[in-house]
């Protein structure tokens, strides 16, 4: 088991609530990232409570995973 997912059980997962469109990653030093989505192709991650954050080739792709999946579920939505 990765322990990404012992740290947080829904890492990773799209959380879905009306128009609210968030999910968490761990980035490669494993501090918590809160992302968010609009429908607009994008991720925002709040850093407002880090220095810096430390990206891994694997947390891009699942950023662009993570976006691929809010969109679908944005033109289902609208």
């Amino acid at each position: 088991m990765q322990i990404e997912k012992i740290l947080n059980k829904k890492n990773g997962k799209l959380i879905k609530n009306g128009i609210s469109v968030t999910a968490t990653l761990f980035d490669a030093e494993l501090d918590e990232l809160e992302l968010s989505f609009d429908y607009s192709q994008s991720v925002n991650i709040d850093t407002e409570k880090l220095a810096y954050i430390s990206l891994s080739i694997q947390n891009l792709y699942d950023m662009i995973e993570l976006i691929e999946k809010s969109e679908l579920y944005y033109k289902k939505l609208y």
